[in-house]
C-alpha cells in the first residue's frame, strides 16, 4: 500500500503491582495462525525501554534514592573548573559550549553565565548549577549537587 508507514510504540508499564491478578495461565499467541503478519519480529519490551531499566535499576521495597541538593551559596568550590553554557540558539539548539571559570562570557556564543548554566569539574562531571544571579552587583548562587 502507498503512503501506509508503520510505525511501532514503546509503552513502559510497571507490571510489578497489577490489582487484579489474571488466574487464567498466560500462553503465547501464534502469529502464525492469524490472518495478518507482524512488521517487526517480536522483541522483549523490557529490555527496549529505558524507562523499565532505570526503574529495575531502582531497589524493589519502593524506596526511591534522593540526591540531596545543598542550599545555594556564593562560595565557589575549588573543584569546580568549567561551567556549560545553557544559552539557547537562534536555531533552537543549545549552546552547550565548556568555559572556564575565570570568564564570565562563553567563548563560542558570547552570553553572559547566568542561571541554568552548570559547573563542572575538570572531567565534564556536573557538581553544581546556577539558580539566581543578583542583577545589581552580579553575584551567582550556585547550588552544589552534593556535601563537601
Amino acid at each position: 500500500m502507498e503512503g501506509i508507514e508503520t510505525t511501532q510504540a514503546v509503552v513502559a508499564m510497571d507490571i510489578s503491582e497489577d490489582p487484579e491478578p489474571s488466574t487464567e495461565p498466560t500462553k503465547p499467541t501464534d502469529c502464525a495462525n492469524t490472518s495478518e503478519t507482524s512488521a517487526s519480529p517480536t522483541t522483549d519490551l523490557r529490555a527496549s525501554s529505558p524507562m523499565m531499566e532505570a526503574d529495575d535499576s531502582q531497589n524493589t521495597s519502593g524506596k526511591v534514592i534522593e540526591v540531596k541538593k545543598t542550599k545555594p551559596t556564593l562560595h565557589v568550590r575549588d573543584n569546580l573548573g568549567y561551567w556549560k553554557c545553557s544559552q539557547t540558539l537562534q536555531d533552537g539548539s543549545t549552546c552547550s559550549s565548556y568555559n572556564v571559570m575565570d570568564f564570565k562570557q562563553c567563548k563560542d556564543c558570547k552570553s553572559r553565565r547566568g542561571v541554568g548554566d552548570d559547573g563542572t569539574d575538570a572531567y565534564g562531571t556536573k557538581i553544581a548549577k546556577i539558580v539566581h544571579v543578583n542583577n545589581e552587583n552580579g553575584d551567582e548562587f550556585w547550588q552544589y549537587v552534593i556535601e563537601e
